[in-house]
C-alpha cells in the first residue's frame, strides 16, 4: 500500500489508504487535463472546459490533503508564543487552539450547508461543460465536517488529559 510519511519533531505518522489515493487521482487528473489542453493547443485545437475540469480535480485534492493533514495531524502551526511557555500553559495554549479551530470549522461547516442547501435546487452548473456544482459543494461539506469533528475530537482528548 502506498504510503506517504509526515515527520514533526515528535513522530511520524503515515498518511494512507483512500484518502492518498483520491488525493493522487485528483493530481493526475489535474495533470492529465492541463497536458491534454497543452497538447491540443500546440496542434491548433481548442479543448472545451479544461479550466472547469481542473477546478474540480483541484478540489478532489485539495480535500484529500486537508483531510489526510487533519488526520495525522500534520497541519502547519506556529509555536512563537507556546514554546516560551511552561508545560502546563503549553497544554493549555494546544487546548485553546483546537478549541477556536473546532468553532472555526464549525462556524464554515454551518456556512457551506447553509450555501449547499440553498443552492440544491437551483442546478447551478459550470458554463462550457455543464458539470453540476451541487456535488462539488457537497463534497467541500463533507470534508468540513469530518476535519471539524476530528477537531473537537482532538479538543476534548487534549483537555480531558490536562
Amino acid at each position: 500500500m502506498a504510503e506517504v510519511t509526515q515527520i514533526s519533531a515528535n513522530r511520524a505518522r503515515p498518511v494512507h489508504g483512500p484518502i492518498f489515493y483520491l488525493g493522487a487521482l485528483g493530481l493526475l487528473a489535474t495533470a492529465t487535463v492541463g497536458f491534454i489542453a497543452v497538447v491540443a493547443r500546440h496542434l491548433g485545437r481548442v479543448m472545451l472546459g479544461d479550466i472547469e475540469l481542473s477546478q474540480a480535480a483541484i478540489l478532489l485534492a485539495s480535500s484529500a490533503a486537508l483531510l489526510a493533514a487533519t488526520l495525522s495531524g500534520q497541519h502547519a502551526r506556529v509555536h512563537l508564543l507556546r514554546n516560551r511557555l511552561s508545560g502546563p500553559w503549553q497544554r493549555r495554549m494546544q487546548c485553546l487552539s483546537d478549541v477556536l479551530g473546532a468553532l472555526f470549522g464549525a462556524l464554515l461547516s454551518a456556512g457551506s450547508v447553509w450555501i449547499l442547501h440553498d443552492q440544491w435546487h437551483t442546478h447551478e452548473e459550470s458554463e462550457l461543460l455543464h458539470l453540476p456544482y451541487a456535488p462539488l459543494r457537497a463534497l467541500t461539506c463533507i470534508v468540513v465536517i469530518l476535519i471539524t469533528l476530528w477537531s473537537v475530537r482532538r479538543a476534548v482528548r487534549v483537555s480531558v488529559s490536562s
